[in-house]
């Protein structure tokens, strides 16, 4: 094992948690924001003087401390809790404090703290002062956590908080178009600049790691994942301390045994906070007995015994260390000098900047920066170096973070808005978070002249031209803006120039001059007369103006071409001839058709084994044994023929490398050892033993397999071994509902169907008591998949046996045909099936406001529901279509339940892309059936084919040859399902009925279908596409990849042209399943993990956004997005919950939208680096529709209309609040985003090992050290 030697950054733990200094502020904005109405001007505004203060204490504890310490080890570090870790990504809610972080810190926090006072005088309006101090103390919390980030994620947390304050103190200075305007301006610059920053993290995350091979496909580096780094700065060598390790000989040496016994050592470990360090573990065998673990991480100068030590680390969760399914870290001979420190630190790919610089400067045995060669020596893009590509697009993202040239057009506009304390925040501490993740990175600087040059020439042309024009300007607001500019450009020259404490110096004392220049200012609209020079004019106005029409111009013309390009492909798809259609839908019937009759000349079971479970029944059941830590029971073998029967293996179906069972099970064959013969006429007795106490899995579903010289019986087939079935189960709780939890699941809704008809019988079906019976069964059933959400496992894996699924239910259907009633779940599919009851409780809430045939929407809604519920968990490909076409009508009803030519245009819309999409997947399953390998199923019986999933994902379709038309089947099988499951998502380039859909339809129905329907076609893609054919997947992943990248884009521009506020959402609804099939494109755990992201997310967000619409809709009967204005002041409750929805949507951090953009961009940088370029100009443009959307909805001018209009002449011509039965269904959804967004681990670590185990269909490991070569430099 390769040791380093380098400057580390120091690691001390803080004396007060340093996450509590942004939680405190972060608390109480959401505090003031929710109850500041009822608390009262005085109080909001003291609770949050009183929470920026009390912040600013918990910092200066903090730095009381950091000066406490030696100059050499001032840093400190911290971690809250675990964010991501799935592949290589690991990044944590890590927080780090160094003297640089607390100075600016602490200044930020005191500017906070003085504007709080001087915003007591200078707003006048109670409203408006509360909308200050909320806006204010969340802007506190994020610059905290910029200050104190110490991982990438983290700062974006930060800059995403601090955008979302400058965004609302923007609009909230004066509600006119033009403040409104220059809020959306701002708000497009920083979706570009977020994009460009994670791009530029996403090139230095993937270039620690690996290499882009000459065709552009990434190539991974499973080298070792964790190093010994010697913090005193030399590698001592193990022979040097063999003397201290041999036994002594001899009583006259036990003194010396108990000298060395005392020689202690340090250990430390920050990374990978969970990870468990395992010390002298020798081999597997003895790691997978779950012995104690030495520490959990992180652990700081932990005591360990001086001399070699052989180390295991486990970082757990998602993340892969070699590639090879066990991922862990074998340290061998680590050597722990006695009275020294020894640091186990990362290599490879990170997003934790202390971890960037510590491998920058790490030294090998040779006394080279092995790391930092290897890295210059990697091409970014053409002839440009990796680390300049990555220091470039970093730069760009700061750059526009701050507002510095070119991206500073906003700003002046927006200053003219703000009142003097907001100008004070937004000018003073709002452009520092890019200079300072410059800052943070300056180490990656230093490596790149080019980029380093840039960042100074860019810089100090910014400075200048800032400088310039606040001389020459005579507008006082813009004065300032100008010299804003010029100290954040100054900052950028710092950078360049390698002083990176001189840059936050600069930007602290920059804080407290622009504060205090704001708040003097009395009159912000005093002029003064302008100076001149030749040219002054062409730079004081510039061509923005001119350049921006000629802009929106172009974007509308592209948009009415997208509009078009979507619809003519609607028609394309929907507008088949009437005759192919017809031909499509009689292949479909007919293969229905011969389903059903299959059972007629299916194949007979292969024979009947003489073989006889101890207590009778056709299988063995499993009991608890005395001893409480087994499982036991047994079966007889007995010879029934003429002759001797010659055991040659008994055993159960299982093995390392294909661990269908849970390990711990041993098959014992009773009677003499060396005896394998069996007279005719006698029995053995063999008994079967599970050590369950040590295994994760709960169920057990497998065969005993009996081999010897004698047939079964008559008609068995030849050469298939003898089978019985075993079955053990331990108690989940409960009772019956425990015993078959997911057939409850799916079955429940039902319940609601039946009391719906039940009152309709009874003419008790008003909508209020339908929705209340509904809303207690979807109820009912949410917090029993909560409940089963607490009991799985998230740690469990394949190599745990049943195939990495749980809570399985297995029994006969028709086992003629290999078809079983299967039903099982992994994290994925019960992530959605969550996502999916939550959407039907949320719906059910919301439609107590149907005025005709709720009735109606109920019983076809348990009915849809079930079918959905039943694909989620489905493990036999033949239930799984069954539940798929059970779903088909109800669908098609649901949206023409309203009646109409709308709805029914929509529902034939519907049902016709349904029923194309429900034959190429019954015709793709046929020809899987048909030509699927010979099995046993649950019961032990033996069958030619089986429709189970898992067996099917065994077959190797490559090696069995087989050809459809000429055409290799397995690309032929791919197509048609990806097809049909894209078909079901809409996506492009089947983009569809989602508009005609949800236009037509009332709120209930489109949350229910929003999500479900996108959520089952990425399930079926995962499941089949690339769990049973991932050759298919191999072979079509840039495919994907392009047509999800161009489906962002094209969605996002489609949008722009409606004008309808739920054929708008639709088109979103497109570009978020563009996000999926771009994650599912790039075959990364990564990527795997952003598809299930979005599909549990986007059901979320589209709910929360369609109930709102529709209580718009309700009070001034119209959708139309142009006649909207304002809504900010006139609903402000409204108006925050529409925000959030759209700002979850277009993906800001600290919102549960954030996660699947962000692990999708990750993945295709992998993957492909212009495939994420691509995706992020695709996620761009989708952030700045919505932004245009909020912007022209919420703020600018209210609508003079609306006054005098007859729908609100009861209210007095103002837009009534929302009612109760409203906020009871969208506060729900609201939460929901917000606690994934900040904490996302319920959600990714229930399926951190599926999409881990799909990555290893699908990518199998490569070369070892790729990234340790040495490649040609690239020219910079």
């Amino acid at each position: 094992m390769p040791a380093y030697a380098g400057p580390l950054t120091p690691v001390e733990a803080p004396l007060v948690p340093l996450g509590l200094v942004p939680l405190v502020p972060l608390l109480a904005a959401i505090v003031v924001a929710l109850f500041g109405a009822r608390m009262g001007r005085s109080r909001a505004t003291h609770l949050g003087l009183g929470a920026t203060l009390l912040a600013l204490g918990l910092a200066l504890v903090d730095t009381t401390r950091l000066a406490s310490l030696e100059p050499a080890r001032r840093a400190l570090f911290d971690v809250a809790f675990r964010l991501v870790r799935i592949g290589s990504l690991d990044a944590n809610a890590s927080f780090a404090l160094d003297p640089l972080g607390a100075g600016f810190l602490l200044t930020a926090l005191l500017v906070v703290a003085l504007v709080h006072v001087a915003a007591r005088k200078r707003i006048e309006d109670d409203r408006a002062a509360i909308r200050f101090t909320a806006t204010a103390l969340l802007f506190s919390s994020g610059l905290s956590l910029v200050a104190l980030a110490a991982d990438a994620i983290v700062w974006l947390f930060g800059w995403g908080a601090v955008v979302l304050a400058t965004g609302l103190f923007v609009v909230q200075g004066k509600s006119s178009q033009p403040a409104a305007s220059a809020g959306m301006r701002a708000g497009v610059v920083a979706s570009l600049g977020g994009a460009a920053t994670v791009s530029g993290l996403a090139f230095l995350f993937w270039g620690l790691g690996g290499a882009w091979l000459d065709e552009g496909h990434f190539l991974a580096d499973f080298r070792a994942r964790f190093v010994p780094v010697y913090a005193e700065g030399r590698i001592p060598a193990e022979a040097a301390l063999a003397e201290d390790v041999e036994r002594p000989r001899g009583e006259r040496d036990v003194k010396i045994v108990a000298e060395r016994a005392e020689k202690r050592g340090f250990l430390t470990l920050t990374s990978h906070p969970g990870a468990r360090a395992y010390v002298g573990i020798s081999d597997r065998a003895q790691l997978a007995q779950n012995p104690a673990p030495f520490a959990v991480a992180p652990f700081v100068r932990r005591e360990i015994a001086a001399g070699p030590h052989s180390i295991v680390i486990a970082p757990g969760g998602g993340a892969t260390v070699t590639g090879d399914g066990l991922e862990v870290a074998w340290i061998e001979g680590l050597v722990v000098p006695a009275g020294e420190e020894v640091r186990i630190t990362p290599l490879g790919p990170t997003v934790a900047f202390r971890e960037i610089h510590d491998q920058l400067v790490l030294r090998d045995e040779a006394g080279r920066q092995s790391v930092t060669r290897s890295l210059l020596g990697k091409l970014g893009a053409g002839s440009i170096g990796l680390v300049t590509l990555a220091c470039l697009l970093l730069f760009a993202g700061a750059a526009a973070t701050s507002a510095t040239f070119p991206f500073s057009g906003w700003l002046p506009g927006a200053a003219a808005s703000l009142s003097p304390p907001a100008l004070a925040l937004v000018l003073g501490l709002a452009l520092a978070p890019g200079p300072l993740l410059l800052v943070r990175l300056s180490d990656l600087f230093t490596l790149s002249p080019m980029a380093a040059g840039v960042v100074t020439i860019f810089g100090a042309f910014s400075a200048v031209v800032a400088a310039l024009r606040a001389v020459l300007d005579p507008r006082h607001p813009h004065r300032l803006v100008y010299g804003a500019l010029a100290a954040t450009g100054l900052a950028f020259v710092a950078v360049g120039l390698d002083e990176p404490a001189f840059a936050v110096v600069l930007l602290a004392l920059h804080a407290l001059v622009r504060a205090a220049t704001c708040l003097r200012a009395t009159e912000r609209g005093e002029t003064r007369p302008a100076k001149t020079f030749p040219g002054a004019r062409l730079l004081l106005e510039g061509t923005g103006t001119k350049l921006g029409e000629v802009l929106f111009e172009a974007a509308t013309t592209i948009a009415r071409g997208a509009s078009k390009l979507v619809s003519a492909i609607d028609d394309l798809v929907l507008g088949l001839p009437a005759r192919l259609f017809e031909r499509l839908f009689s292949l479909f019937a007919a293969l229905v058709i011969l389903g059903l009759a299959a059972p007629a000349f299916a194949d007979e079971p292969a024979g009947r084994a003489v073989l006889r479970p101890e207590f009778g029944g056709d299988h063995v059941e499993l009991s608890l044994a005395p001893d409480g830590e087994h499982m036991t029971g047994a079966f007889f073998l007995r010879n029934e023929g003429p002759g001797p029967i010659e055991l040659s293996r008994v055993d159960v179906r299982s093995s390392a490398n294909d661990p269908r069972l849970p390990p711990g099970i041993t098959v014992t064959v009773e009677g003499p050892r060396a005896s394998t013969r069996i007279p005719p006429g006698q029995e053995r007795r063999v008994s079967i033993r599970w050590r369950y106490e040590s295994a994760r899995a709960r169920e057990l579903y497998g065969q005993v397999l009996v081999e010897s010289n004698a047939r079964a019986g008559d008609g068995a087939e030849p050469g298939r071994p003898l089978a019985l079935a075993i079955h053990a189960e331990r108690p989940l709780g409960l009772g019956f509902l425990g015993r078959t939890p997911l057939s409850v699941v799916v079955f429940f809704p039902l319940l609601g169907t039946l009391l719906a008809l039940l009152l309709r019988v009874t003419r008790r079906d008003s909508p209020r008591v339908l929705a209340a019976t509904s809303a207690l069964v979807h109820g009912s059933l949410l917090a029993f998949v909560a409940w089963l959400c607490v009991r799985f496992d998230r740690a469990f894996s394949p190599a745990d046996g049943n195939d990495g699924f749980q809570l399985l239910e297995r029994g006969r259907l028709f086992p003629s045909l290999g078809v079983e009633y299967f039903l099982g779940v992994d994290g994925i599919s019960l992530a959605l099936v969550a996502a999916a009851v939550l959407l039907a409780f949320v719906a059910s809430i919301s439609s107590a406001g149907l005025r005709d045939r709720a009735a109606t929407y109920h019983a076809f809604a348990g009915v849809f529901l079930t079918a959905s519920l039943g694909v989620l968990v489905s493990l036999d490909l033949f239930l799984f279509c069954a539940f798929w076409l059970l779903g088909l009508l109800p669908t098609s009803l649901l949206v023409a339940r309203r009646g109409g030519p709308g709805p029914r245009r929509a529902a034939a819309r519907v049902l016709v892309s349904s029923l194309i999409g429900a034959a190429l997947l019954c015709a793709a399953s046929w020809f899987l059936w048909q030509h699927a390998d010979p099995t046993y199923l649950a019961t032990g019986e033996s069958v030619r084919r089986s429709a189970a999933i898992p067996e099917l994902a065994r077959v190797a379709w490559v090696d069995k040859g087989l050809v459809i038309g000429g055409f290799s089947a397995v690309k032929v099988l791919w197509t048609a399902l990806f097809a049909a499951f894209a078909l079901r998502m809409s996506a492009f380039p089947f983009p569809g009925y989602l508009a005609d859909m949800h236009a037509e339809s009332d709120a209930p129905t489109s949350v229910l279908l929003s999500g479900v329907l996108l959520s089952s076609g990425v399930y079926g893609m995962l499941r089949l596409n690339v769990g049973v054919l991932p050759e298919g997947m191999r072979w079509a992943a840039t495919t994907i990849s392009i047509l999800g990248a161009a489906g962002i884009l094209i969605s996002a521009l489609a949008a722009i042209a409606q004008d309808d506020l739920k054929r708008f959402l639709a088109r979103i609804a497109g570009a978020h399943g563009g996000i999926a099939l771009l994650g599912i494109g790039t075959l990364t755990p990564q990527g795997f993990e952003a598809s299930v992201v979005v599909a549990a997310t986007h059901g979320v967000i589209l709910g929360l956004l369609f109930v709102l619409v529709s209580v718009l809709e309700s009070r001034v009967q119209t959708r139309d997005l142009g006649r909207f204005g304002g809504l900010s002041r006139e609903m402000p409750l409204f108006a925050t919950l529409f925000g959030l929805g759209l700002l979850a949507s277009l993906g800001l951090p600290l919102l549960a939208g954030f996660w699947g953009p962000l692990l999708a961009l990750w993945g295709a940088f992998a993957r492909e680096r212009a495939m994420g370029v691509f995706g992020a100009i695709g996620i761009v443009a989708l952030a700045a529709v919505h932004i245009f959307a909020m912007g022209h909805l919420l703020f600018g001018e209210a609508r003079g209309e609306w006054q005098t209009s007859k729908y609100l002449e009861p209210f007095g011509g103002k837009f009534p609040a929302m009612y109760r039965r409203e906020l009871a269904a969208a506060l729900p959804l609201a939460i929901g985003l917000v606690l994934l967004g900040v904490a996302p681990r319920p959600l990714l670590g229930m399926v951190d090992q599926a999409c881990l185990g799909m990555h290893r269909l699908v990518d199998r490991p490569g070369p070892l050290q790729i990234a340790s070569t040495e490649q040609p430099r690239g020219r910079v």
